[in-house]
Formats: C-alpha cells, structure tokens, sequence
C-alpha cells in the first residue's frame, strides 16, 4: 500500500512561497558570490531563517571588508555526526593581522549575535589570497 498524500495546509504553502520569494530575493540581490546554487536554495527551503541572518550581515561585512565579495558555501557535514551548513568565506589580501583585527570587528558588530540566530547552520571565516 502505497504513502498517503497529505494535503498541505493554507499556512504551509504561504509559508513555501515566502520562502521561495525570498530566496530568489537574496539571489538577485547578489551580494555573496554563490556557489552551489541548488544546494544553497534547498539548504535555505529548510533553513529560511539564515536568509535573513545573511542578508543582516551585508552592512557589516561591507563596513569591514569593502574590498571583498563573499563566498557563500554549501558544506554537505562529511565528518562523522557533522550537519550540513553553509559558510561565508571573506577573501582577502590583507596581511594575517590586520584582516584577523576586521574579522573580531565584524564579530563584535554583527556575527556574535548572528551565530545564535543561525542556530549553527552557518560559519564565517577569511580566505587569504
């Protein structure tokens, strides 16, 4: 006997299509430079919350890092118990210090509190080039 089909309620399917709406919405925005589009859009259908985490940081990021595109990753968790989650990498041809005095800067102003809000679905570190 076969699955039965559960008809999805109103609120599930608004919920799928502001969801949708706003991950097109983040991708237009282009901000991050994305890797793994269709990863990234079904990590972000299960995890909607990290859209708005992501699209808080610009500002931040941008202040301290305006040289910089970011990276946004999707990384599948290969370790042994490790979830998938995506990563902001930060490139930069800063020397070590100085770029590690921006990344606590940005730590300070932004990431402290946009890590408990990404519920450890996300990371952010520098790229050196």
């Amino acid at each position: 006997m076969g699955k039965a089909y559960k008809t999805p309620s109103l609120l599930e399917v608004a919920t799928d299509e502001k969801t949708s709406e706003d991950i097109k919405s983040f991708f237009s925005e282009a901000f991050y430079l994305v890797k793994q589009e269709a990863e990234i859009t079904e990590f972000l259908q299960l995890h909607p919350y990290i859209i708005s985490v992501l699209k808080a940081g610009t500002g931040s990021i941008s202040a301290e890092f305006p040289e910089t595109k970011p990276i946004l990753k999707y990384l599948s968790g290969d370790e042994e118990g490790e979830e998938p989650y995506l990563m902001v990498f930060l490139p930069t041809s800063l020397d070590y210090k100085e770029a590690g005095n921006k990344l606590n800067n940005l730590d300070n102003i932004w990431w402290s509190e946009a890590f408990i809000q990404a519920k450890g679905k996300m990371n952010i570190d520098l790229e050196f080039q």
